[in-house]
């Protein structure tokens, strides 16, 4: 694990008094929930690591934790909404450093952040650029982040980024009801008439029809929304910052399903061997129709929203 740690971590329950959340432009007092703060002294942060389970893991850390958990594997579990629901966190630090390697994974959790010293070329995040939910579920909200800091130096990236919508279901296998009628059967021959030659010859039975049009498929779903920010700086002298806002995109169209099962030729005529014998189709190859076209794919899901952002530098605040 490449973090530093020059301090043990502290474990302390504290209960927090009424914060001030920001939620669409509007800012409400709301109680604070019971959360264990977590105390560091001085940590660094050079590689991409997670907020999980109130811990700051690296990936080899966090694949360890859930294999001890029994949770699936980091790529799988950040692909199913149930397996990392969102949380409330708070951490405390002394000195923060993240390098320009550095990224910190809030996952969608509502994350608090104190920091007496902030040292930063890198980025903290919700999700990756990549990050998609499951087939059929909705993207998950960047959360909440609050970054509360006294003194800070360098260039902090921020990027809250919804989770793209899962993509829309394949339409439904088709059922009996939509195969093809049956070809028309075919005619009988004669056998030798009076004349001495055949009379008539025995045909094939029609090609079976089309099968019906296979069932739409689902429409993709939406993207979450990008999730709030709210930045507090008392000593910003020698800082920069960067915010940016991707709300998550909609989930693709699901395919259309398969089309309906193509009808049965329809059955061959008959005669004598010298009249012709048995003609079993009409030059087609296949005992039955064609199959059905797919059905239409589905809706595009709906793209998420930006959320709202708040800057307090020197006691000034301003919200976009």
């Amino acid at each position: 694990m490449k973090a530093k740690w020059t301090l043990s971590i502290l474990f302390a329950m504290t209960q927090l008094c009424a914060c001030v959340e920001v939620r669409d432009n509007k800012k409400t007092e709301e109680p604070a929930p019971m959360v264990a703060v977590q105390k560091f002294g001085d940590l660094v942060i050079d590689e991409p690591m997670y907020v999980y389970a109130g811990q700051i893991l690296n990936a080899q850390d966090l694949a360890a934790a859930q294999k001890e958990s029994g949770k699936e594997p980091l790529k799988e579990s950040l692909a199913k909404n149930e397996s990392l629901t969102k949380q409330d966190f708070e951490f405390q630090f002394d000195r923060l450093t993240i390098t320009e390697r550095g990224v910190l994974y809030t996952l969608g959790n509502n994350i608090r952040l104190h920091v007496a010293d902030l040292s930063s070329a890198g980025l903290i995040t919700t999700f990756s650029e990549d990050q998609t939910a499951e087939p059929n579920k909705v993207g998950r909200a960047g959360g909440h982040i609050l970054i509360d800091v006294e003194r800070a130096e360098g260039v902090l990236n921020l990027v809250l980024r919804g989770e793209r919508g899962g993509k829309g279901l394949k339409g439904a296998n088709p059922d009996p009801s939509m195969k093809g009628s049956e070809g028309s059967p075919g005619t009988d021959g004669d056998a030798f008439g009076s004349n001495g030659i055949c009379n008539r010859r025995a045909t094939g039975g029609g090609i079976g029809g089309q099968g019906k049009k296979g069932h739409p498929g689902q429409d993709g779903k939406n993207g979450g929304d990008s999730g709030t920010l709210e930045l507090k700086i008392k000593n910003d002298q020698g800082f920069t910052y960067s915010i940016q806002r991707k709300p998550g995109r909609g989930g693709e169209r699901g395919e259309g399903g398969q089309g309906g099962e193509g009808g049965e030729n329809g059955r061959s005529g008959s005669a004598s061997f010298s009249c012709g014998g048995f003609v079993l189709s009409l030059g087609n190859e296949k005992n039955r129709g064609p199959e059905g076209e797919p059905g239409d794919k589905g809706q595009p899901g709906v793209d998420g929203i930006s959320q709202t952002v708040c800057i307090d530098k020197n006691s000034v605040l301003t919200c976009y």
